[in-house]
C-alpha cells in the first residue's frame, strides 16, 4: 500500500512539474499551479455572478484561459524558466508553442458556434504536449513539426475569419492574437540583450492602450497584459548569460 501511494505521489508530482516546467522545484511547481488553478475556478466563479450572460462552454474556456495564461505568466518570467532557455537561438524551439499553446481559444472565444471545436482541438494538442512531444525529442523532429504546420494553418484561418465575419469582439480577441505575433517575431529578431528592454516596453504600450484606445470586452480587460506579459515578456525574450566582475583591488 505505502508503495502504491509512494508511486501515485511522484505521478503526481511528475505531472504538476510537467505543467510548470523542468526547471522549478516541487515546490516552486506546486506554488504556480495552486495559483492558475485558484485564478481560473475564481473567474469562472465571477464571470456567472458579474451578468456577462456567457455560456457554459464560454466560461469553461474562460477559466481555462485564465489558468494557462496566469500559470505561463508566473512561470516564464521566472529565473528558472528564463535560465532554462538563454542559449536558444533557432526560432523553430519557440514557433511549436507559441502556435499551439492557448491562441486558437482567444481568436475563437466570441464565436460560440466555433468554441467547441477549437476548444475541443487544443485539449487534445495539450494533452499531447505535456504527455508525449515535450518530454521526449525524439517525437519532436516529426511529430512537432507536423502538428506546428497544422496549428499555424489553423491559427491563420481563425484570424482571418475574425476580420471577415460580423462580430464585434471577436475583431478584438483576433487583433490581440495578430498582435502578439507580431511582437513575439520582432522581439525574437533583436538581439539577446535587448529582448528584454523591448518587450517590457510592448507589454507597458498593450497596457496602455487596453481599455483607453482599444475597447476591452467586458470581463477581458485583463486578457492584454496577461496575455503580452507570459508570450512577449515571458516567453520570447531570451535571458543572456551575465558575468560576474571581480572588483578591482
Amino acid at each position: 500500500m505505502n508503495g502504491a501511494r509512494r508511486r501515485f505521489g511522484q505521478f503526481v508530482i511528475g505531472i504538476v512539474r510537467s505543467m510548470a516546467g523542468p526547471s522549478f522545484s516541487a515546490a516552486e511547481s506546486a506554488f504556480i499551479v495552486l495559483a492558475c488553478i485558484g485564478a481560473g475556478v475564481a473567474f469562472a466563479f465571477y464571470s456567472e455572478l458579474a451578468g456577462w450572460h456567457w455560456s457554459l462552454t464560454q466560461q469553461i474556456v474562460a477559466a481555462f484561459l485564465v489558468f494557462d495564461l496566469v500559470g505561463g505568466a508566473i512561470a516564464y518570467n521566472s529565473a528558472p524558466s528564463k535560465m532554462d532557455r538563454f542559449d536558444r537561438s533557432d526560432f523553430m524551439d519557440y514557433l511549436p508553442h507559441q502556435s499551439v499553446h492557448i491562441h486558437p481559444i482567444i481568436a475563437a472565444f466570441f464565436y460560440t458556434q466555433w468554441l467547441p471545436w477549437v476548444f475541443g482541438y487544443y485539449l487534445v494538442l495539450f494533452v499531447l504536449f505535456i504527455v508525449f512531444f515535450e518530454p521526449k525529442p525524439a517525437i519532436r523532429q516529426t511529430a512537432v513539426n507536423a502538428v506546428t504546420v497544422l496549428s499555424l494553418a489553423l491559427s491563420l484561418a481563425l484570424i482571418v475569419a475574425t476580420f471577415v465575419v460580423e462580430g464585434g469582439w471577436g475583431l478584438y480577441a483576433g487583433t490581440a492574437y495578430m498582435s502578439m505575433l507580431i511582437f513575439s517575431i520582432v522581439v525574437f529578431l533583436l538581439p539577446v540583450w535587448t529582448q528584454s528592454m523591448v518587450a517590457a516596453s510592448l507589454v507597458i504600450l498593450m497596457c496602455l492602450l487596453n481599455g483607453t484606445v482599444i475597447a476591452a470586452p467586458p470581463g477581458f480587460i485583463w486578457l492584454v497584459p496577461v496575455f503580452f506579459l507570459k508570450l512577449t515578456l515571458g516567453y520570447m525574450a531570451r535571458a543572456r548569460m551575465t558575468s560576474t566582475v571581480s572588483p578591482s583591488p
